[in-house]
């Protein structure tokens, strides 16, 4: 059980450190030499880079620990049927949430996708092999950008919003989302320790699911946002180098959630 809180602190706190990283960085005389435009493209530009390599991490997690783990539990009808429903699940609350403004759009977001993503943490554990280490790995990355980029939004960092949010009332609740998570991993662990091999797989399936609607509907048009800008030059058209970080961070994240998986096991 400690082992699974533990845990559960380790992969949420990311939320709280980006939320804490993003007040930081939006008090005035922060950014040294650098023009404010200058330091926002910086700022902007590791935080797509930091999107981009969690999704590789996701990707991977979830093709060859969640899906595959599921399969071996339940079989084809389990892992296809908790795979949709998760996906539906996101695609719909999601919807709802199209309606609130963009950074409580992210802070509740993040609460919505973490209550299963670290609830797997802890069934994760309970699998052993080593996924609940891969997991706890994988929702840390991914969750720093989220928790960084809601509060910039929340703060009016990111251009002007109807309304905006005191860094003491924003980190008050990225610092709620952070606990609810933390103990949604305790949670799982506790809650289906004792479940049947079928409904493992269904929960297993269902993170896979809501996690691959998430990376592709929410994290990687973000990390991508802009490299397909380009200018144009009286000779042609060219293609910064910077264009394809976002692509590396990608495929250095898939790589790292790859090697971390067979060396957990």
């Amino acid at each position: 059980m400690l082992k699974a809180l533990v845990y559960g602190l380790i992969a949420s706190s990311s939320l709280f450190i980006g939320a804490v990283l993003a007040v930081i960085l939006g008090k005035p005389g922060r950014g040294g030499r650098l023009s404010a435009e200058r330091r926002e493209m910086v700022i902007d530009r590791a935080t797509r880079a930091v999107m981009a390599f969690g999704a590789g991490v996701l990707l991977c997690t979830l093709s060859f620990d969640l899906i595959e783990d599921a399969y071996q539990m339940g079989g084809f009808d389990q892992t296809t049927l908790g795979f949709l429903t998760g996906a539906l699940v996101f695609i719909i609350i999601d919807l709802w949430l199209d309606r609130l403004g963009s950074g409580m759009e992210l802070m509740l977001g993040a609460l919505l996708d973490g209550i299963p993503e670290s609830a797997v943490v802890g069934i994760g554990l309970l699998a052993q092999q080593g996924l609940g280490l891969v997991m706890m790995i994988a929702v840390f990355i991914s969750n720093f950008p989220e928790g960084f980029s809601g509060t910039r939004d929340m703060l009016g960092q990111k251009g002007t919003r109807e309304k905006t949010y005191t860094p003491r009332s924003a980190l008050a609740m990225w610092g709620s989302v952070t606990a609810i998570c933390a103990l949604s991993t305790l949670a799982g662990y506790a809650l289906f320790g004792d479940a049947s091999p079928s409904w493992m797989a269904f929960m297993l399936a269902f993170a896979a699911g809501s996690i691959l609607a998430m990376v592709s509907h929410t994290m990687i048009p973000e990390a991508f946002q802009g490299v397909w800008e380009y200018r144009s030059r009286k000779r042609g058209t060219r293609f910064k180098i910077g264009d394809k970080i976002e692509a590396l961070a990608v495929v250095g994240g898939f790589l790292l959630s790859f090697v971390l998986s067979h060396l957990a096991r």
